[in-house]
């Protein structure tokens, strides 16, 4: 079995704390951003590229916490702003982090009349107010879990010394917190995970098996298809309301031979639940050499299935969430999936 992965810097350090608090996850955020050429770098290719903010050079800027607002009525989060500029309210950026208490437009409005260059919103899930409403407000989005995947891709400016240990740090700690989650999963992984999966609901004979990174490929197939659920929800209108189940686990029969499958992923009804009118993906595990990914559709008497082999949502070798998500919402489309 794989050994627990050591606690980050930031996460033992954090423990000094009774819990995760936003301060504290923004505390760090600017020790990072302050003492991390690198680390600069890749927030803002995250602010241009997703924010749609270009700021010119990172080097020229700074990051300050728990900023008094101009009206007095409450604190900003994370301020950034060049150096000398911090008395001109207009250029700077307010990122509003939010970790346990829910989002809402009017508290994101009364911040937006703190005069600001731009207002980003930073979650861990998908912004509650949803992503329409904060586009018409101008309000700019990102979740910790961008910046973890972009301070993890490989090939990222890391650099050496403080900057790689900080960028490297911050994207544990983020991980140790649960705000974000490791996504990468190779062919070997989801092959081991389906070697857990055939042994624990196999026949019920002695069993046993050393599962190495086959349960925490599980995990991370659960967050992806859990994510995988959501971008479906905001670009197909028809999923939108819809009852969700999973991620998660599930078994069935294939009735010509009773033959057992293993399945691990996310299924779509209409409310109440109906098992006549469902959409649903999921990774499959029948015979110790197949494991598929499969997309389905049952509506009345129109029953519809894609599958597709894992080789083909991965990408350099790992299972690539934006594929993943490009097949199954194509599907969603082309069949007219609407559950209500």
């Amino acid at each position: 079995m794989t050994q627990p992965a050591l606690p980050s810097f930031f996460g033992t350090v954090g423990s000094l704390a009774s819990r995760l608090s936003e301060n504290q996850l923004s505390r760090t955020f600017q020790a990072c951003f302050n003492h991390s050429s690198a680390f600069r770098a890749t927030v803002f290719e995250l602010l241009k590229e997703q924010c749609y903010l270009s700021l010119g050079q990172d080097a020229d800027w700074v990051c300050e916490t728990e900023v008094p607002t101009r009206e007095g009525k409450g604190r900003l989060d994370i301020v950034l702003h060049r150096h000398g500029d911090d008395a001109d309210a207009r250029r700077r950026v307010l990122i509003e982090s939010k970790v346990e208490s829910p989002a809402t437009l009017n508290q994101l409005r009364r911040y937006q009349q703190s005069q600001a260059k731009a207002l980003v919103l930073v979650t861990k899930h998908r912004p509650e107010p949803g992503l329409r409403a904060l586009r018409k407000y101008k309000i700019r989005h990102f979740r910790w879990q961008d910046l973890h995947d972009r301070l993890q891709r490989p090939g990222a400016p890391k650099g050496t010394g403080v900057n790689r240990f900080l960028c490297i740090e911050f994207a544990k700690y983020l991980e140790g917190q649960d705000m974000a989650y490791e996504k990468t999963i190779s062919k070997k992984d989801v092959e081991r995970l389906g070697r857990v999966l055939r042994t624990i609901g196999g026949p019920e004979k002695p069993r046993g098996i050393t599962p190495r990174s086959g349960l925490d490929a599980l995990l991370r197939w659960l967050n992806l298809t859990g994510e995988v659920a959501e971008r479906l929800r905001e670009e197909h209108p028809g999923l939108a309301r819809a009852r969700k189940w999973g991620p998660g686990y599930f078994s069935y029969l294939d009735d010509p031979n009773d033959t057992k499958y293993h399945a691990v992923g996310v299924v779509f009804s209409s409310r109440p639940w109906d098992d006549d009118h469902v959409f649903g993906f999921c990774l499959n595990v029948g015979s110790p050499k197949k494991v598929w990914f499969d997309v389905w559709l049952e509506n009345g008497d129109d029953e519809r299935d894609v599958e597709f082999t894992v080789a083909s949502l991965c990408r350099k070798g790992r299972v690539d969430i934006d594929t993943v998500t490009k097949h199954v919402l194509k599907l969603a489309k082309r069949w007219k999936v609407r559950l209500k």
